[in-house]
């Protein structure tokens, strides 16, 4: 068998789209998944949250000032929002089963609010301090350790505190290179306590260590930013596996612990644009788009 080695420049582009094809052809395509609408419909969502137990969600519909908890089977349990008023909440997380930490778009402020109270809200903590008199947070998440990880815009970052939101230290700072931060969407936590973090800006998705480092970017290892597809939510699932949304074709692309691509899924029609999603106990993934629908996928894993 002769082996025919191409040279110059039309030689490197034929081996270019050749390794492009290969590529391609690792990742397992397989049909799109099939989900369940549910009948809640959001006016402009906001965060997903995944309850202590992961048997609770809580949606926080910013433009439609209300805040939702729902079952794992996208039921309403109780809501935010009736009786009282919110103002664009916009990032929500669970203090416990029963109790919700959230922020408000043009305020500087936590809040907190319980299941056994929704109209009675306390004020928690300034958090200008830490994050920047003119940032905003746009998703809060519990992490395994109790402490809390907030990402923000303006300027975009990642910031972690501590359980009683007393001390902060910057993870990760603003910037278009490696290892930081441009136009964040949505960060995920893996069991090994590495932080994936999905953006729509260059490096789509990349995987931090518990301090912040960078440990790699997800399809490349190039130094210089490659903007091929953006990246609109990140979710972990119980075998580690790292779901991301890849907003640019409209479909789940899934990796390994270590990036590698496994396969990549289109979106249910006419979920075309996800707002977040996650994970649930029972392997449902919830999928909430920017025109307010709510989809359930069975993800069929080992209960």
């Amino acid at each position: 068998m002769s082996v025919v080695v191409r040279t110059g420049i039309v030689g490197a582009a034929f081996l270019t789209v050749l390794t492009a094809v290969n590529f391609a052809r690792a990742a397992d395509e397989r049909p799109p998944l099939v989900s369940r609408p549910s009948p809640l419909t959001l006016v402009k969502p906001g965060q997903m949250a995944l309850s202590p137990d992961g048997d609770r969600v809580a949606i926080a519909d910013r433009f439609g000032n209300r805040i939702y908890v729902l079952n794992s089977r996208g039921e309403l349990i109780w809501s935010v929002g009736e009786g009282v008023a919110l103002e664009q909440p916009t990032a929500v997380m669970f203090a416990s089963s029963s109790e919700l930490i959230f922020s408000q778009w043009e305020s500087r402020r936590l809040f907190r609010v319980a299941e056994k109270t929704p109209t009675q809200i306390d004020t928690l903590e300034d958090f200008s301090a830490a994050v920047g008199p003119k940032a905003r947070i746009i998703k809060l998440y519990s992490l395994r350790n109790r402490s809390i990880l907030a990402l923000t815009v303006k300027p975009d970052g990642l910031v972690r505190f501590d359980a009683d939101w007393k001390k902060s230290t910057v993870l990760i700072k603003e910037g278009s290179g490696r290892g930081q931060l441009n136009h964040p969407v949505a960060c995920a936590e893996l069991m090994s306590g590495r932080i994936a973090v999905a953006q729509s800006g260059a490096y789509p998705v990349q995987v931090f260590d518990s301090k912040g480092g960078i440990l790699f970017a997800v399809d490349w290892n190039s130094p210089s930013p490659r903007h091929d597809w953006d990246a609109a939510a990140v979710a972990v699932d119980q075998r580690e596996t790292i779901w991301v949304a890849d907003a640019t074709h409209g479909q789940f692309r899934q990796y390994d612990p270590t990036g590698t691509l496994l396969s990549v899924r289109s979106f249910a029609s006419p979920n075309r644009l996800p707002a977040d999603m996650v994970i649930t106990g029972d392997n449902q993934l919830m999928v909430i788009d920017e025109n307010g629908r709510l989809d359930l996928y069975d993800l069929g894993l080992e209960k």
